[in-house]
Protein backbone atom coordinates (compact mmCIF):
# COMPACT_ATOMS: atom_id res chain seq x y z
CA UNK A 1 0.00 0.00 0.00
CA UNK A 2 0.97 3.94 -0.94
CA UNK A 3 2.65 5.32 2.11
CA UNK A 4 1.41 9.01 2.95
CA UNK A 5 -1.55 10.45 1.15
CA UNK A 6 -2.37 13.59 -0.36
CA UNK A 7 -5.77 14.38 -1.01
CA UNK A 8 -5.75 13.59 -4.90
CA UNK A 9 -2.05 11.97 -5.14
CA UNK A 10 -0.43 9.38 -3.04
CA UNK A 11 3.72 9.03 -3.71
CA UNK A 12 6.34 6.78 -1.40
CA UNK A 13 9.49 5.69 -2.20
CA UNK A 14 11.64 2.46 -1.12
CA UNK A 15 15.69 2.28 -1.90
CA UNK A 16 16.36 -2.08 -3.13
CA UNK A 17 19.48 -3.37 -3.39
CA UNK A 18 20.14 -5.48 -6.77
CA UNK A 19 17.88 -8.81 -5.46
CA UNK A 20 15.12 -5.79 -5.81
CA UNK A 21 15.03 -6.39 -2.22
CA UNK A 22 14.33 -2.83 0.12
CA UNK A 23 17.47 -2.50 2.27
CA UNK A 24 18.17 0.98 4.65
CA UNK A 25 21.93 -0.06 4.92
CA UNK A 26 24.57 -0.79 1.97
CA UNK A 27 28.91 -0.57 0.82
CA UNK A 28 30.32 2.46 -0.05
CA UNK A 29 30.41 2.00 -3.71
CA UNK A 30 26.93 -0.03 -4.40
CA UNK A 31 24.69 0.89 -6.77
CA UNK A 32 21.11 0.70 -5.28
CA UNK A 33 17.55 1.35 -7.28
CA UNK A 34 14.55 4.16 -5.92
CA UNK A 35 11.81 2.73 -6.61
CA UNK A 36 8.71 5.61 -6.83
CA UNK A 37 5.36 4.64 -6.60
CA UNK A 38 2.63 6.77 -7.09
CA UNK A 39 -1.16 7.35 -8.46
CA UNK A 40 -3.69 9.69 -8.07
CA UNK A 41 -7.07 9.27 -5.64
CA UNK A 42 -8.56 11.87 -7.70
CA UNK A 43 -8.12 14.68 -9.96
CA UNK A 44 -7.58 14.89 -14.10
CA UNK A 45 -5.06 12.25 -15.12
CA UNK A 46 -4.43 14.46 -18.67
CA UNK A 47 -2.27 16.63 -16.38
CA UNK A 48 1.25 15.99 -15.58
CA UNK A 49 2.34 15.45 -12.52
CA UNK A 50 5.55 16.50 -11.18
CA UNK A 51 7.76 14.52 -9.32
CA UNK A 52 10.67 15.97 -7.28
CA UNK A 53 13.29 13.31 -5.45
CA UNK A 54 16.43 15.27 -3.72
CA UNK A 55 19.16 12.05 -3.17
CA UNK A 56 20.85 11.62 0.29
CA UNK A 57 23.63 13.12 1.40
CA UNK A 58 26.45 11.03 0.43
CA UNK A 59 24.78 9.55 -3.19
CA UNK A 60 25.23 10.63 -6.66
CA UNK A 61 23.25 9.12 -9.75
CA UNK A 62 25.01 5.94 -10.92
CA UNK A 63 25.77 6.92 -14.51
CA UNK A 64 26.05 10.33 -16.61
CA UNK A 65 23.10 10.13 -18.30
CA UNK A 66 20.88 8.25 -15.02
CA UNK A 67 17.10 8.95 -15.96
CA UNK A 68 13.34 8.58 -14.67
CA UNK A 69 12.65 4.78 -15.77
CA UNK A 70 8.98 4.27 -15.79
CA UNK A 71 6.12 4.83 -18.24
CA UNK A 72 4.36 8.13 -19.24
CA UNK A 73 7.65 9.56 -17.97
CA UNK A 74 7.49 12.70 -20.11
CA UNK A 75 10.83 14.16 -19.78
CA UNK A 76 13.59 14.04 -16.73
CA UNK A 77 16.46 16.37 -15.48
CA UNK A 78 18.84 15.01 -13.22
CA UNK A 79 21.04 17.75 -11.06
CA UNK A 80 23.55 17.24 -8.71
CA UNK A 81 21.13 16.91 -5.81
CA UNK A 82 17.70 15.83 -7.06
CA UNK A 83 15.87 13.83 -9.74
CA UNK A 84 12.68 15.44 -11.40
CA UNK A 85 10.68 13.40 -13.64
CA UNK A 86 7.40 14.98 -15.19
CA UNK A 87 5.07 11.90 -15.50
CA UNK A 88 1.33 11.69 -16.56
CA UNK A 89 -0.30 9.72 -13.50
CA UNK A 90 -3.68 7.45 -13.70
CA UNK A 91 -5.81 6.02 -10.95
CA UNK A 92 -3.79 2.40 -10.56
CA UNK A 93 -0.31 2.82 -9.47
CA UNK A 94 2.69 3.84 -11.68
CA UNK A 95 6.40 2.55 -10.72
CA UNK A 96 9.01 4.98 -11.52
CA UNK A 97 13.21 3.59 -11.28
CA UNK A 98 16.44 5.25 -10.78
CA UNK A 99 19.83 4.34 -9.72
CA UNK A 100 22.12 6.10 -7.26
CA UNK A 101 25.79 4.98 -6.08
CA UNK A 102 27.02 4.96 -2.64
CA UNK A 103 29.43 7.21 -2.49
CA UNK A 104 30.61 7.85 1.25
CA UNK A 105 30.25 6.22 4.47
CA UNK A 106 28.08 7.69 7.08
CA UNK A 107 24.00 8.39 8.40
CA UNK A 108 21.95 10.21 5.91
CA UNK A 109 18.40 10.83 5.67
CA UNK A 110 16.72 10.47 2.30
CA UNK A 111 14.32 12.96 1.96
CA UNK A 112 10.91 12.77 1.67
CA UNK A 113 9.87 12.35 -2.20
CA UNK A 114 6.92 15.03 -3.92
CA UNK A 115 4.66 15.04 -6.01
CA UNK A 116 2.96 18.07 -7.34
CA UNK A 117 0.13 18.58 -10.82
CA UNK A 118 1.51 20.27 -12.85
CA UNK A 119 -1.65 22.42 -13.50
CA UNK A 120 -2.98 23.15 -10.12
CA UNK A 121 0.11 22.54 -7.63
CA UNK A 122 -2.49 22.54 -4.66
CA UNK A 123 -2.74 19.33 -6.12
CA UNK A 124 0.12 17.20 -4.01
CA UNK A 125 1.99 14.66 -2.13
CA UNK A 126 4.81 13.07 -0.27
CA UNK A 127 6.19 10.17 1.36
CA UNK A 128 8.00 10.33 5.18
CA UNK A 129 11.47 10.56 4.56
CA UNK A 130 13.81 7.66 6.19
CA UNK A 131 17.62 6.57 6.50
CA UNK A 132 20.14 4.93 5.25
CA UNK A 133 23.47 3.90 6.73
CA UNK A 134 26.28 3.11 4.18
CA UNK A 135 29.30 1.42 5.67
CA UNK A 136 32.71 1.73 4.46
Amino acid sequence: SLGLVGSEMCIRDSILNEAGEPVTSMKAGDVVTVEIRARRTSGNAESPVVITDLFPGGFAPASTDESLQGVDVRQTAVSEDRMVGVCMLEHQESTFTYRLRAQTHGKYTVPAVQAADGADPTIKAHDKSLTLTVTP
